[in-house]
C-alpha cells in the first residue's frame, strides 16, 4: 500500500521487474523476486534532488552491464542483478527485457547511477521528469 503523499509507479513482477515510487522529495526502487536476493538489495532510497536525469530503453541496457561485478551471488539465467563497478563509478542493474528499462543518473551518491527494468518505462521517465520539475 502507498503511503500519503506518494505516487507509486510501475508494475511489479515476480521476474526481474522494479517497482518505483516517488513522494516526500525521495525516489524509492524497490528490487522484486528473487533479483533482490540476487543483487543484495530489496530497496534503494534516494533523495529527488540527488537525480540528475533519467532515460527509457538506454543503449546501455541492449549492451548489458560492464566493468566488475562486486560481490553478491550470480546465477546463471537469472540475469544481471546486482551492482558494477565500471570506469565512471558504481551502477545498480536489474534488467532482462532491454526493451522495458530505464536509466537513471545520480550524483553526490555511492551509486552513479541505476539500469532497471519497469512496467512502463515511458509512464516511469515522465513521472520522474515531473518530480524532477517539482510537479504533481
Amino acid at each position: 500500500m502507498t503511503q500519503p503523499g506518494w505516487r507509486r509507479y510501475t508494475g511489479w513482477a515476480e521476474r526481474g521487474m522494479v517497482r518505483i515510487a516517488i513522494g516526500q522529495g525521495r525516489l524509492i526502487v524497490e528490487v522484486g523476486g528473487l533479483d533482490g536476493l540476487f543483487a543484495m538489495r530489496r530497496r534503494l532510497e534516494f533523495p529527488l534532488e540527488h537525480v540528475e536525469w533519467v532515460q527509457t530503453r538506454p543503449d546501455e541496457a541492449y549492451n548489458g552491464p560492464t566493468g566488475t561485478r562486486l560481490p553478491g551471488p550470480h546465477v546463471p539465467g537469472a540475469g544481471p542483478a546486482g551492482t558494477y563497478r565500471g570506469s565512471d563509478g558504481d551502477v545498480f542493474w536489474d534488467v532482462r527485457d532491454p526493451g522495458k528499462s530505464i536509466a537513471i543518473g545520480l550524483r553526490d551518491e555511492s551509486l552513479v547511477g541505476l539500469v532497471v527494468e519497469v512496467d512502463d518505462p515511458d509512464r516511469v521517465e515522465r513521472a520522474i521528469a515531473h518530480a524532477l520539475r517539482g510537479e504533481p
